[in-house]
C-alpha cells in the first residue's frame, strides 16, 4: 500500500493531460498546428506522454522525438523538422536552449516551452 502519491508510472499521465493541455493553451496552441514534442532516453516518459495527449486533446498534430541520451543533440540534422513545428516542447537533458537550429526555428516563428 503506498503511504505517498507518486507522479511516475504508465497511467500517472492519464491524470497530467490537464495540466499540460493549460501550459499548451498558454503557448497558444491552436487546432491543426504542429507540436513537436522532444524527450531522450534518460528523461521520465510522463511528461512526453500527457503533453501528447493534451495536443491530441486541443486537436493539434502533435510528434514525439524521443533522443539517445548518450548522443549529442544534432540540430543539423533535424534543422528543417525544428523549423517547421508551430510549438516545440522539450523535456530533455539535452541543452536545447543553447542549439543555434532551435535559435533559426524560433527566429522563424517556432514558439517553444523548454524544461
Amino acid at each position: 500500500m503506498p503511504y505517498a502519491r507518486t507522479t511516475t508510472g504508465p497511467h500517472v499521465a492519464a491524470e497530467l493531460i490537464g495540466l499540460y493541455r493549460r501550459q499548451l493553451e498558454a503557448c497558444r496552441l491552436s487546432p491543426g498546428e504542429s507540436c513537436l514534442i522532444i524527450t531522450d532516453t534518460a528523461y521520465d516518459p510522463t511528461p512526453s506522454a500527457a503533453c501528447l495527449g493534451a495536443a491530441l486533446a486541443l486537436d493539434a498534430n502533435p510528434a514525439v522525438l524521443t533522443l539517445p541520451y548518450t548522443t549529442p543533440f544534432q540540430g543539423e540534422a533535424l534543422a528543417a523538422t525544428l523549423a517547421k513545428a508551430d510549438l516545440i516542447i522539450g523535456f530533455t537533458t539535452h541543452r536545447l536552449h543553447y542549439d543555434p537550429y532551435l535559435r533559426a526555428a524560433l527566429d522563424g516563428g517556432t514558439r517553444a516551452l523548454l524544461a
